[in-house]
């Protein structure tokens, strides 16, 4: 397990997306197990708008 630090939500948001994204575009055969509740949505929020601008898809997912 890794441990990353960050600043504030915004950029730990930040730095979740793009460790999620690059796991998706490694593997686009990967399974995802997502958190619920209030905590992730940043990270949510961030994954869609790559999504949106086609740098990311969850076909394979």
């Amino acid at each position: 397990m890794r441990i990353y630090a960050a600043e504030n939500y915004e950029e730990m948001s930040e730095k979740a997306a793009r460790i999620i994204a690059a796991q998706v575009i490694v593997k686009p055969e990967c399974v995802l197990g997502l958190a619920t509740g209030s905590s992730p949505v940043g990270t949510y929020q961030r994954l869609v708008e790559r999504y949106k601008a086609g740098k990311l898809s969850f076909a394979g997912v």
